[in-house]
């Protein structure tokens, strides 16, 4: 075949233009203009001053915020000390109070001069707390900014089951609410460059529901970051309404077409912080939702911005909230942000600059009314002492209030006696308590009631809990292939047993396992691991943050941890299995199932080699291992690149549970599945379709003409 050259031209204009396109596709696009700002510095001598309020109320907590019961009184004054290198003129403090308060005396007490480094302590204010039967809600618009990406199916499910009654529920306390919806994440990603994926504020919330109903957990490449900017800049929010957003997700920013341009995978630069800081210059309020299985880019990114904006910061899973709570979450989130529950002080400090022109410095003061009980949650669990093997039985107390509790009171009693005792839990750290109980064989249950009351006199008495002291034995036991996650709360024991083969192996007769015990926060433990068919110790060390142990066939060994801070960690029992280069094979991979590899990479070629844990269904934790040392290498998930020695691979779900492709190869022959990785080299495959379309059709022409 001859091709001329008017078809060769053509032929490569179009090759060129759907070659462009596609690397558009991929998300190396041009540059869009558009700037995120930040605040400005502020040239207001004022700001050089310190300005303390002092109170006769009492304080218990860490931030020294006062608190008081209703329908109380109390004296306010105002510490103001000059930091400048100026002598400050004409000085006049005025406060005026929000709904809850009332100012009995002047509001405005003034001094003519205050020399550098000097202090002035204003008038006294009698500020009398208004009695008030309802609370005070402001106009709230709510943007919930949901992750629509593969992961995330049970999160759009609760949502779509749950959202209307909640919103129907909560709405006699926020009386003036709207709510917007910005989906981002899978085949059609970005919100920036895709109106389909944003609905407007609107106080119908089945508007919401309704497109929550026809959204499809798919895809991957999650730009939350474009998302947040979109919600900033593109929602309808009103200029009288507390603006509060609601992010949800389980993966890091990754790059779009405003924060981190390009498209590149986990964008952690300065614009994501940026943004941040100037959502709480425009006055949002970010709160930040990581689902479960969040790794901890995602959960840092997640914290900063809540922790910049004012907002609050929850993770879902493990002991705290599940995905199931999600609704109740929102709900809770905008009755806090509504519902105005202290009394604020606002301070307008002023003085004449040099010019003889009025300057002012505004602040806000908060009291804490608290006339709210405690709240208690509890969370048990089982340890034996590792000498004695005494049964403990563990109960720990959260206790959530706004001014915090100097103390739990617990009643409890045993199933063999009659009769009710009292003693006081253990304070463990920050508002947590903890009970420990010793029980034998003959005692079937523990019934226990918690009683707090907090420093201003509210007080609470739970209801009565009942635990089954019969699973003790079982909730202590580790078998093969199996993990477990723990706390471990300062210096409180937890004992496990770790069971060894037990007849037939799995792989082969009598085969001998292997436990691993690692801390995925770096965070150290104390660990102390016997063999109790033998009598003697495996393992004995403190503050490790890694630790294995052969667990020979037909033996039980008794693990006991410890840890002088709070830390949670990674108990596995399981057989080491070899995997060679190229190989290929498919596991089931249950929530508490881990399987470890042995990889001999020890290779004298450039190309790098990879461990693929990869499925449409599961997210896979992959922690890699020095085969000597056992020192922890690498942590990742779905594709890692391995060091160049013989180690160790273990491999968990952290999300969900199903079937799990594994493979040991090249790094650059594998194709993740689109659900947790853009799919890149997919994308050329419609070049190449048309390339091979416009030859065929180029041909055929130049043969009709013969």
């Amino acid at each position: 075949m001859k091709l001329n050259r008017k078809n060769i031209v053509i032929l490569v204009l179009m090759l060129l233009t759907l070659f462009l396109s596609s690397i558009q596709v991929n998300g190396i696009q041009e540059s869009v203009n558009v700037s995120v700002q930040t605040t400005e510095e502020d040239t207001n001598i004022l700001h050089t001053v310190s300005v303390e309020m002092v109170t006769n109320l009492p304080t218990y907590r860490e931030d020294k915020i006062p608190s008081i019961l209703p329908d109380g009184a109390f004296i306010a004054q105002f510490n103001v000390t000059n930091l400048s290198n100026t002598e400050l003129k004409s000085l006049e403090l005025t406060i005026t109070t929000n709904e809850y308060g009332f100012i009995m005396n002047p509001i405005t007490s003034s001094t003519s001069n205050l020399a550098v480094n000097d202090s002035w302590l204003s008038e006294g204010y009698i500020i009398d707390l208004i009695s008030s039967s309802t609370s005070v809600s402001k106009p709230l618009d709510l943007a919930i900014i949901l992750d629509q990406s593969g992961s995330m199916g049970d999160e759009i499910s609760v949502l779509t089951d749950d959202l209307v009654g909640v919103i129907n529920q909560i709405s006699e306390d926020v009386t003036d609410l709207q709510t917007g919806l910005i989906l981002f994440g899978g085949s059609s990603s970005n919100p920036y460059n895709d109106d389909s994926l944003v609905t407007p504020l609107t106080e119908d919330i089945t508007t919401i529901v309704d497109v929550l109903s026809e959204t499809e957990a798919s895809g991957s490449h999650e730009p939350w970051g474009d998302a947040l900017w979109v919600a900033q800049n593109r929602l309808n929010w009103r200029d009288d309404a507390v603006k509060l957003i609601v992010l949800i997700t389980d993966e890091p920013c990754d790059g779009g077409n405003v924060i981190g341009y390009g498209g590149t995978e986990d964008y952690d630069g300065e614009l994501l912080y940026e943004l941040f800081t100037s959502l709480k210059t425009q006055g949002f309020i970010l709160c930040t939702v990581a689902a479960s299985g969040a790794d901890a880019l995602t959960l840092k990114q997640l914290e900063i911005a809540a922790e910049t904006t004012a907002g609050t910061f929850i993770v879902l899973g493990g002991d705290g909230p599940q995905t199931i709570d999600l609704p109740e979450i929102i709900g809770e989130l905008v009755v806090k942000y509504a519902v105005e529950l202290d009394l604020k002080i606002d301070v307008s400090l002023s003085h004449l600059n040099h010019e003889d022109i009025r300057e002012y410095r505004k602040m806000t003061f908060v009291v804490l009314i608290d006339d709210l009980p405690p709240e208690i949650d509890t969370w048990e669990y089982f340890s034996e002492d590792f000498f004695s093997d005494e049964k403990i039985v563990n109960v720990l107390f959260e206790v959530k209030d706004v001014t915090g509790v100097p103390f739990v009171e617990i009643y409890y009693k045993f199933s063999n006696v009659s009769f009710w005792t009292t003693t006081n839990a253990t304070h463990i750290s920050n508002d947590t308590y903890l009970l420990s109980l010793v029980f034998t064989e003959n005692e079937e249950f523990l019934s226990y009631q918690a009683y707090t009351e907090d420093w201003l006199g509210n007080d609470v008495l739970s209801e009565i809990y009942i635990i089954d002291l019969s699973s003790a034995e079982e909730n202590s036991r580790l078998y093969i292939g199996k993990k477990k996650e723990l706390v471990l709360v300062p210096y409180q024991q937890i004992t496990l047993k770790l069971i060894g083969t037990e007849g037939e192996g799995l792989i082969g007769p009598q085969e001998n396992s292997s436990a691993i015990v690692f801390s995925e926060t770096n965070i150290g433990f104390d660990i102390l691991a016997a063999d109790i068919d033998e009598s003697t110790i495996l393992f004995d060390h403190d503050n490790c943050t890694v630790a294995s142990f052969n667990i020979e066939s037909e033996h039980t060994v008794k693990v006991s941890f410890v840890s002088s801070e709070q830390v949670e960690i990674q108990v596995v029992n399981v057989f080491k299995e070899s995997l060679e280069f190229k190989q290929e094979i498919t596991r089931n991979l249950g929530v508490d199932d881990v399987f470890l590899y042995e990889l001999d990479n020890r290779i004298n070629e450039t190309r790098e080699r990879s461990i693929v844990a990869d499925s449409q269904l599961v997210q896979t934790s992959i922690l890699v291992f020095d085969g000597n040392t056992w020192e922890l290498l690498v942590m990742g998930g779905t594709e890692v690149i391995l060091p160049n020695i013989t180690c160790y691979v273990l491999i968990f779900a952290s999300y969900h549970s199903g079937e799990v492709f594994i493979t040991f190869t090249y790094d650059d022959l594998y194709d993740p599945w689109g659900h947790y990785y853009t799919g890149v080299v997919a994308s050329y495959w419609p070049f190449l379709a048309a390339l091979l379309g416009i030859v065929s059709i180029i041909c055929i022409r130049k043969k009709q003409k013969k």
